[in-house]
């Protein structure tokens, strides 16, 4: 079975397993969190499910939510009130001690926010993101405020880590 067919399998055993009507769901961002919101999308139209509020973590999420008709809110609208019962996400690294790197997409802070507002928060991964060690295969993204760039960058290597910038706008003008 190839490598995208196992994160579908995966992401579909969590829908099936977790997802409820009536829930306010997070739906997290990623190459196997996209097969979360799929499996959602296809019950919604399938009459399975009914009256699902998602809150989406990530423009890539929200676009897909869209494609599927799945009811998109945000963590302030009146109907969700700053509160889901469950969110269903990826993950870019899990260690033994199922600790995460999470946000190597750019949806870090999002993803922070929406798993603080769950009652249930679900990782779902395939057995490629499994590491004994965090970072070693994955760079561990740090979120900041451009003001603090500088500062955080001397953080980061007081650490013995390397910083990078990670610069989306240059490399999208680039293919221009």
């Amino acid at each position: 079975m190839d490598q995208n067919a196992i994160k579908e399998m995966t992401a579909v055993e969590a829908v099936d397993a977790l997802v409820k009507s009536g829930m306010k769901l997070g739906l997290g961002t990623g190459s196997t969190a996209v097969h979360a919101v799929r499996r959602v999308g296809a019950l919604l139209k399938e009459g399975k499910l009914n009256d699902i509020k998602v809150v989406s973590t990530s423009f890539q999420t929200t676009i897909e939510c869209e494609q599927w008709g799945i009811p998109l809110y945000t963590l302030n609208s009146k109907d969700i009130g700053g509160q889901l019962d469950l969110t269903i996400d990826g993950a870019d690294e899990v260690d033994p001690q199922n600790r995460l790197v999470k946000g190597g997409g750019a949806a870090l802070l999002l993803e922070k926010i929406t798993a603080y507002a769950s009652s249930l928060y679900a990782i779902v991964v395939d057995e490629s993101k499994t590491v004994e060690n965090l970072g070693l295969k994955f760079p561990v993204p740090v979120e900041l405020i451009p003001e603090a760039r500088l500062s955080v960058t001397l953080a980061v290597e007081k650490l013995g880590a390397a910083a990078a910038l990670r610069e989306l706008f240059a490399m999208a003008n680039k293919k221009k």
